[in-house]
């Protein structure tokens, strides 16, 4: 072997030893956890919206909380020893059912806050069970809020003519009107509410069509159709006269440069405006259902119906909301640090209701 390439054989063996020193610097050792858990795998979110599984669902239960938590009810079974578990008061103290079984009203408790300081409030619930629902979230476990009117329609993106509409225009942060979209679905654009008039289906050629498959033809469609709505206005404290007079105007998420078609990323059923959720007050919220749900007490107790902190959501964007430093959290422990494909750490929430 020539004296050059043994030469180079040697540093290129020291540049990888080094490389490897500072490469283990990174993960030095840590002071012992009270308690650690071998959760099996990487977490794949930290989003209650977008987590899937226990190896989340641990994680979240910690970080977060909802109106109600499963908790342990009564001593395990001797046999078996399992302890059963119920839906039990957390963010919410206390709720009420209606006879009929189809109104749900959940009183928050006073003095709870997110660990930015924040309070946690009915609109935290309301808002983020409809971005759970809001269909470019793309939530797995959106099923679960399908016990309200209109939540599958607004999901599904469902809309007929007559129905109650909201539309979001093509105006989120950093976007223009012929522009691509930011890619983030909160914050929203500008809202407007109406009555769907018309709906006109595209007509695709078959150059438009060609290579693409049904799927991807179904989504082209999406894009190209155009939707008559009446917009009326909204009044300063939020309600809406839908049968007021007002202005029709076309709109699509493209409108191929139609002058007179509007753009818009979704054209919706009125899901926010419609008696679903209601928050009469900050500590008051309201669920109506579609018909009696015995076991509802149980959906809300699961962690995809856990609230996020807004603000939060909004400033940061997905997924870097959830990024440690970022993230704003209101359950029992709040995240110390996170290391992809490591650990978590997470540390007690002094200022947790419960603590």
């Amino acid at each position: 072997m020539p004296p050059e390439v043994r030469r180079a054989f040697l540093w290129i063996i020291l540049a990888v030893t080094l490389g490897a020193v500072v490469w283990a610097s990174f993960f030095e050792s840590l002071p012992p956890a009270d308690f650690a858990i071998q959760n099996g795998t990487d977490v794949k979110t930290l989003d209650p919206a977008r987590a899937t599984g226990n190896v989340e669902g641990r994680l979240l239960f910690a970080l977060f909380e909802g109106l109600l938590r499963m908790m342990p009810e009564g001593p395990p079974d001797p046999e078996t020893g399992v302890q059963p578990m119920s839906p039990q008061a957390a963010m919410a103290e206390s709720f009420d059912i209606s006879d009929d079984g189809t109104t749900y009203t959940f009183h928050l408790r006073e003095g709870a806050t997110w660990s930015n300081g924040d309070p946690v409030t009915a609109e935290d619930f309301a808002w983020s069970w409809q971005r759970m629902l809001h269909p470019e979230t793309a939530c797995e476990y959106v099923l679960h809020l399908y016990h309200l009117p209109y939540a599958e329609q607004y999901n599904r993106g469902l809309v007929a003519v007559g129905d109650k509409v909201e539309v979001e225009l093509w105006d989120r942060p950093g976007e223009t009107p012929e522009g691509e979209s930011n890619g983030q679905p909160f914050p929203r654009g500008t809202v407007r509410y109406g009555v769907l008039e018309e709906i006109a289906e595209a007509e695709l050629s078959e150059e438009e069509t060609v290579g693409l498959d049904a799927s991807q033809i179904a989504a082209l469609r999406d894009e190209r159709r155009r939707y008559r709505v009446k917009v009326v206005a909204e009044e300063a404290d939020g309600t809406i006269d839908w049968e007021a007079d007002g202005r029709s105007q076309w709109f699509a998420q493209d409108p191929r440069g139609d002058p007179a078609v509007n753009r818009a990323h979704h054209v919706l059923v009125a899901f926010d405006r419609l008696g679903a959720l209601e928050t009469p007050d900050p500590q008051t919220f309201v669920v109506q259902l579609k018909n009696a749900t015995p076991y509802f007490p149980n959906v809300v107790a699961f962690y995809a119906l856990y609230p996020v902190n807004r603000r939060c959501v909004e400033e940061h964007g997905s997924p870097m909301w959830t990024k440690a430093g970022n993230i704003v959290t209101n359950g029992p422990y709040r995240l110390d640090f996170r290391r992809l494909r490591d650990r978590l750490r997470v540390q007690k929430n002094p200022d947790y209701w419960n603590a």
